[in-house]
């Protein structure tokens, strides 16, 4: 071996030789001498491509011959060319051999261009890439324990982190990993129960100040080897979190300024990558839980002790919406506009099966006709249609919930033979694609024409009435249902005094009687935009009556 020129293998199965051609070894040898300790890098017979790299020549006085050259040779393996192979795939081991019956250990040579970043750049990236197939956390520290030991920093330790972001009522809210468990407890400073460095950073202001506001590594010795170190990590101005390594400090802390700062090139970017992922998640959590608590507020809102049912004509409507709230049959309501329909709508669809799924409304009179097949059934991307990326249609985005077309007899013959193929086939396709997607989608429809003088006079297709024409739903205008007028002027009155801070509290008689006899052509949508109109004109008069009359009769 002494003087002979040594070759570099590495290849796809993840291993590495520093040494003569495999085809020199032998192979017994090898797996009897792996129980003596490592000595010699080397390979398994190569599979897949191999890349070749020339070596240096080995001579006795280059053989190192203690454990600490042995530890060395370690981590110059691990923080150079070991990234280097990691960020390709390839994974490099340290193992045992011999040669004639002598055992010599060979140093590994590391590519001059090297440099100190570059290794810490290297040997990041491989700890980005091995956190993602990894625990997260749980592997980053497990990492970080191996390698503070491998640097000669600690001979024993066990590592945690904190992840700090700033909160309304306190210094911080922190989340608190240790090395030895899945996750502790998230705890607040000041609090009973906190993490040891949760604690000791919303303790100890200087502590706090040195490692998150100026980002530096702090050393807390206790007796004899005992010894806390405290790293911080972060993008930006200010740390977003740090790490808490405990145990026996190998030599004196001062001695480990340099390997420190490997540490910390080598940590602070995968740790920190760690840290936005878990705000990011934090965020995710929050937003559904806030989804969640305004679908239940919605659905809660659409309960059917919300709709004023005082009259025979919107009891019978509150009949037949209860005996469809469960199908997923086609609904089409019929009646004058400003009665009610979009809300009818919306209690059928949370109210019934479908109120995890979206639900989606469009008005098919203010969508231009260029547009409508795009609007309802998506398309690809087409320099052809003007679509720079693909789209989805609301039949797709829908797909487990409610399409709610209101005036659908606005629609084209050809787009209504395709929302009829789309609710009897249970599939949509994209404008410019050969392939449909599955959807479960309920459709609600409405129209204030009547529904066979649309038929007669062909604006509605056959096939499009035959599947609506089950599932007619008609709703009575405001004069055919008096009785709910005065309910739902009290509602509305309540609903703006509290918008607009209002005194108004109550209908005066003068004004309920006037209320009661007029015909509301503009039905509901009308009687509310009066009611708002009566609490800015007597914002502070406790009860609306004549008053609002006669001034709405000199304006």
């Amino acid at each position: 071996m002494m003087g002979e020129r040594v070759s570099l293998w590495t290849d796809a199965s993840g291993e590495l030789s520093l040494t003569r051609p495999a085809e020199g070894w032998e192979w017994a040898a090898l797996l009897d001498d792996a129980e003596h300790g490592p000595q010699l890098l080397w390979r398994h017979e190569p599979e897949g491509v191999r890349q070749e790299r020339q070596g240096e020549d080995i001579t006795p006085e280059r053989v190192p011959r203690d454990d600490d050259e042995l530890q060395a040779m370690r981590w110059a393996l691990r923080a150079g060319d070991r990234v280097l192979f990691e960020a390709q795939g390839v994974r490099l081991e340290i193992v045992a051999t011999s040669f004639g019956g002598q055992r010599e250990l060979e140093r590994v040579p590391l590519a001059e261009e090297v440099t100190a970043s570059a290794e810490a750049s290297l040997a990041s990236l491989a700890l980005h890439r091995g956190l993602n197939r990894d625990e997260g956390w749980k592997g980053l520290l497990a990492r970080l324990e191996q390698v503070l030991q491998e640097q000669g920093i600690f001979r024993e330790v066990e590592a945690s982190a904190t992840i700090l972001w700033a909160g309304n009522d306190a210094f911080y809210h922190e989340v608190i990993w240790c090395g030895r468990c899945e996750e502790a407890e998230a705890s607040r400073p000041g609090g009973q129960e906190s993490a040891p460095l949760s604690s000791l950073l919303a303790r100890d202001p200087e502590l706090r100040h040195a490692v998150i506001e100026a980002g530096d590594a702090v050393w807390r010795l206790h007796q004899g080897e005992d010894a806390e170190l405290f790293i911080p990590f972060g993008n930006g101005h200010q740390a977003c979190g740090a790490f808490f390594a405990s145990g026996r400090l190998a030599g004196e802390a001062s001695e480990h300024r340099e390997a420190l700062g490997r540490v910390h090139g080598i940590f602070d970017s995968p740790a920190s990558a760690l840290c936005e992922r878990h705000r990011l998640e934090r965020q995710l959590a929050e937003a559904i839980e806030e989804n969640r608590y305004f679908r239940e507020r919605e659905r809660r809102h659409y309960l059917f002790k919300d709709l004023v049912c005082e009259s025979a004509a919107m009891r019978q409507v509150y009949e037949e919406v209860h005996a469809r709230v469960d199908d997923c049959d086609p609904v089409l309501m019929t009646g004058e506009a400003g009665t009610g329909k979009e809300l009818l709508a919306r209690a059928l669809h949370h109210l019934g099966g479908r109120q995890g799924g979206m639900l989606i409304r469009l008005n098919c009179a203010e969508v231009p006709r260029e547009l409508v097949d795009i609007e309802l059934f998506g398309c690809v991307a087409s320099e052809l249609i003007g679509a720079v990326a693909p789209r989805e249609g609301i039949f797709e985005l829908a797909r487990d919930g409610t399409v709610f077309l209101d005036e659908i007899d606005r629609l084209s013959p050809l787009i209504q033979g395709k929302v009829v193929r789309v609710i009897r086939e249970g599939e949509v396709r994209r404008i410019g694609e050969g392939v449909g997607r599955r959807i479960e989608t309920r459709l609600i429809a409405s129209t204030h024409h009547d529904l066979q003088a649309l038929r007669e006079q062909g604006v509605l297709r056959e096939d499009l009435y035959q599947l609506l024409a089950p599932g007619v739903l008609e709703v009575p205008a405001l004069r055919e249902r008096r009785e709910d007028i005065l309910p739902l002027a009290r509602i509305f009155l309540a609903k703006f005094a509290h918008r607009h801070s209002a005194a108004c509290r109550s209908v005066g008689p003068e004004l309920a009687e006037w209320m009661e006899r007029y015909g509301w052509p503009g039905n509901v949508r009308q009687l509310q935009s009066f009611m708002e109109s009566a609490v800015l004109m007597a914002r502070e008069e406790e009860v609306l009556d004549g008053q609002v009359l006669r001034a709405g009769e000199r304006t």
